[in-house]
């Protein structure tokens, strides 16, 4: 039992932090479409990429908690989570189909590239086989930048950010330990 956080405090607030994820991630991306698209496909770039919505989260789900009284159940703490990862994940997937498909086409082009010539240095330095390597190359060069195939790979990233979220979840919450009578 929470204190004195409600459902629609929490919502409010989980949008609330969504929509500052999103703010992130369109200022990361533009920052990385100015670099270039081999910054893009930077390893380092990448990780920062999981990082920093992380981070953003997990702050933003202590200050939920310590505005709760330093309490807050499981449920609160996993849906908030989730509520903001999902608003976040709709603002950079907006961001990026209205930059790929709409601002800068040609950019498709240069990042499709990029990212073949960074997998293709992986892969020599990996031993794969040349049939793994050869469908890797294909699904790269078939790589599509609409709507439903950036969602795809967006609901495949909010598949694994759940196991991340449930995991966060059970470390910050805090319930009041009940009074022996």
């Amino acid at each position: 039992m929470d204190l004195i956080l409600s459902n629609e405090e929490r919502n409010n607030e989980a949008v609330k932090w969504g929509v500052l994820m999103g703010i992130f991630a369109i200022a990361y991306l533009l920052t990385g479409y100015t670099m270039g698209a081999e910054v893009m496909v930077n390893k380092l770039y990448f990780l920062f990429s999981l990082l920093l919505p992380l981070l953003l989260l997990s702050f933003g789900i202590i200050k939920l908690r310590n505005k709760n009284q330093g309490f807050i159940t499981f449920k609160n703490a996993f849906l908030f989570l989730l509520i903001s990862s999902i608003v976040g994940i709709l603002i950079n997937l907006m961001s990026q189909y209205i930059l790929f498909n709409i601002f800068d086409t040609d950019f498709q082009h240069e990042y499709r590239n990029a990212l073949l010539a960074a997998s293709e240095k992986w892969v020599e330095k990996s031993g794969i086989s040349d049939i793994k390597k050869e469908e890797m190359r294909e699904g790269i060069i078939a790589m599509q930048f609409d709507i439903l195939s950036i969602l795809k790979s967006y609901l495949n990233l909010l598949v694994g950010l759940t196991i991340v979220i449930l995991i966060i979840s059970a470390i910050v919450k805090r319930t009041p330990k009940e009074e022996i009578i």
